[in-house]
């Protein structure tokens, strides 16, 4: 899940960062996760990997990874996740975030 989506970055203390909230299930050992945002055309705004498994959360502030805020508009949220089953149907999974001021 992504909350609040859309969200509103501009400082105000008010729904200034979008939570990403998921969880990876069947493993118990840590594993490699990449959590990417894009811009539509494709462009990597912003990322954070880590090694984990189970339940995640990270936040994201609206800014790319220059630590400029972003245009308001509609993102994606690419998260993946190795695992040893290559016909995993989870290795990746892609929400739509949306910014706005």
């Amino acid at each position: 899940t992504i909350a609040p989506n859309p969200f509103t970055p501009n400082d105000d203390g008010i729904n200034d960062r979008a939570e990403i909230r998921f969880a990876i299930g069947n493993l118990n050992v840590e594993r490699k996760i990449q959590v990417r945002i894009l811009d539509l055309s494709g462009r990597l705004v912003w990322q954070e990997i880590r090694m984990s498994f189970g339940e995640q959360v990270l936040q994201w502030n609206g800014r790319d990874a220059q630590g400029m805020q972003v245009p308001p508009g509609i993102y994606l949220c690419r998260i993946e996740v190795d695992v040893d089953a290559q016909d995993s149907s989870h290795q990746v999974a892609q929400r739509v975030i949306a910014v706005a001021y």
